[in-house]
């Protein structure tokens, strides 16, 4: 599978090691830090923009399923993206 990361909307976790990452607007997982990438860490109570990584599981023309590594919230570890929120690793 190919490593990819995606754009995302990013909060802390329940612990220092890892964030809270909406996906999509359908789902969200916890994600260990070193697996995102941020310009600043957010605060309590404030989302921010950042890239998480994730698996190209497949792809279509205009979407891509993709995979967290992580712990799923709400929906599951994996989810339709549209393409231009993809950026490769």
């Amino acid at each position: 599978m190919k490593t990819v990361y995606v754009k995302y909307k990013v909060l802390p976790g329940l612990f220092d090691t890892e964030y809270y990452v909406l996906v999509n607007g359908s789902s969200s997982a916890y994600v260990i830090q070193s697996n995102v990438k941020t310009n600043a860490k957010p605060a309590h109570g404030m989302e921010i923009d950042g890239q998480v990584q994730a698996y190209l599981i497949q792809q279509e023309q205009n979407r891509s399923l993709i995979e967290l590594s992580g712990e799923a919230v709400v929906g599951g570890l994996r989810t339709w993206v549209p393409n231009d929120m993809l950026a490769l690793a």
